[in-house]
This record gives C-alpha cells, sequence and structure tokens, in this order.
C-alpha cells in the first residue's frame, strides 16, 4: 500500500508552505497521503483501543509543529518522528496513570468503608459536602472532618509506601 497522492501533483514541502501561509485545508492532502500509513505504525506501538487517539494526537502535533519541519529530509519521516514522540508520550502517561490509580486503590481499601465512601463521594465524584451528607445521611460538619481526617490516613497511607 503506498500512499495515497492528493488531486494535485504538490510536493510536501508545497503543501507545508501553504499550510505554514495560512492555508489550513492544505493540510488535509497529507493526512490523505500518510493516514494510513501512521495508522500502521500506530498499531504497532500502542494498544488497540488508543490506536484512534493516538493517531489523532500525532496528526495534531504534527499540525503544531510545522513551523520546525525543515526541507531537510522527507516530509514522511519527519511525520513519523512527530509520531513517535506522541506515543512515546501517551504510552508513558497511560502507564502513570494506571499505576496512580493502582496505588490509590490499594491505599482506599486500607481505609474504614466509611472513610473511603467520604472520599469517594467528595474527591473522586466531586460531590459538595451538601450532596455527600445528604448521600450519608451524615451531618455537613461530619462529613467535612471525617473527608480532612480520610485524607490525612490517605496521604499517610501513600507517603509511607512511597519512603518506605
Amino acid at each position: 500500500m503506498g500512499e495515497k497522492k492528493g488531486t494535485r501533483s504538490e510536493s510536501d514541502d508545497e503543501i507545508v508552505r501553504q499550510v505554514r501561509n495560512g492555508n489550513r485545508d492544505a493540510f488535509a492532502q497529507l493526512l490523505e497521503r500518510y493516514g494510513d500509513y501512521i495508522m500502521r505504525l500506530v498499531r504497532r506501538h500502542v494498544p488497540q483501543d488508543q490506536v484512534e487517539e493516538t493517531a489523532h494526537l500525532a496528526f495534531v502535533r504534527a499540525y503544531q509543529s510545522l513551523d520546525n519541519f525543515k526541507k531537510m529530509g522527507a516530509f514522511k519521516q519527519w511525520l513519523e518522528n512527530a509520531f513517535s514522540d506522541t506515543s512515546d508520550v501517551t504510552f508513558l502517561e497511560e502507564g502513570s496513570r494506571k499505576e496512580a490509580r493502582e496505588l490509590l486503590d490499594w491505599a482506599l481499601a486500607k481505609l474504614s468503608p466509611e472513610d473511603r465512601m467520604v472520599i469517594e463521594l467528595v474527591y473522586l465524584e466531586e460531590l459538595s459536602v451538601k450532596e455527600a451528607a445528604d448521600l450519608l445521611g451524615w451531618s455537613a460538619a461530619n462529613v467535612k472532618v471525617r473527608s480532612f481526617r480520610s485524607r490525612k490516613k490517605l496521604h499517610s497511607l501513600i507517603s509511607g509506601l512511597i519512603k518506605g
């Protein structure tokens, strides 16, 4: 499968020049030429459920970075490098989020059910103190005190694990 050519036989450099001069629509020609290629690359480097988002991010990053493209190499190679930077960041961010969530889940499991519930309602689900109090059948003052103490316990658990 080769890259698709645009309706006109403009070079990649010419299309980049047009985009830099304000013709944002010209970038669509580059998407058409290299979309399949980037999708194949992405499929080899990221989990299946992240392919479309990562490819989209790669093209967004490429568009935003066009000023860094110099005619010193092929646009395809430059685009691949933009993709590599995006997929590495996406993969690392996803790994960090997963690790953080596992740590949080571990620490929450160490709390009492009441402490865990108030943390989840107030901080994770971002309910107001009044909404949490209504759901729990507690006073607003009790929710405030309990959420403060629970957060300190959670902090202590996580800090102890990190330092330990």
